[in-house]
């Protein structure tokens, strides 16, 4: 398995959140746009009707799915920076993370590196410490880092 695919299952979850949360804010958005009514200024009470029931259970449907994505996104980066934090070389790690779960591009890196951790490299040393830091984490990619996130994500399905 490339550090690629090993990644790229965060990278999906993350689609999945945010997706999530456009159609929250989208059901929000409609709520406002019928009723004229802000859906946070609307009283909350319990087996009042307010008419509007429908509406709002889907603002809460989207509101409790948005939180389960998340959830499950914040389970499996977690999971990541287990792996990440076995590499020894700290620019390694900080690399890794900010590349392959963040998405940021050399550029990017080289401003998160002196803006965050007072590291000053060209981006074309950052291509190499990168090129390096692959090698050193797909040595740490084996069955049982595949087998460990293949279960992670069952558990995913299992609560749905």
């Amino acid at each position: 398995m490339t550090i690629e695919e090993f990644f790229e299952y965060i990278i999906n979850k993350e689609k999945e959140k945010d997706k999530a949360l456009m159609k929250h804010i989208k059901a929000t958005e409609n709520f406002h746009t019928i009723t004229g009514v802000k859906y946070t200024d609307m009283p909350k009470a319990k087996g009042k009707v307010l008419g509007f029931d429908d509406l709002m259970a889907n603002i809460e449907d989207s509101y409790n799915g948005y939180l389960e994505k998340k959830k499950q996104y914040l389970e499996l980066y977690d999971f990541y920076l287990k792996y990440i934090n076995k590499l020894n070389n700290q620019t390694y790690r900080i690399i890794i993370e900010n590349f392959y779960i963040h998405g940021e591009r050399y550029k990017q890196l080289v401003n998160t590196l002196i803006s965050f951790f007072r590291i000053e490299y060209s981006i074309d040393y950052v291509r190499q410490l990168k090129f390096k830091a692959k090698k050193e984490f797909e040595k740490l990619i084996d069955d049982a880092a595949i087998k460990e996130i293949e279960e992670l994500l069952a558990t995913f399905d299992n609560e749905k």
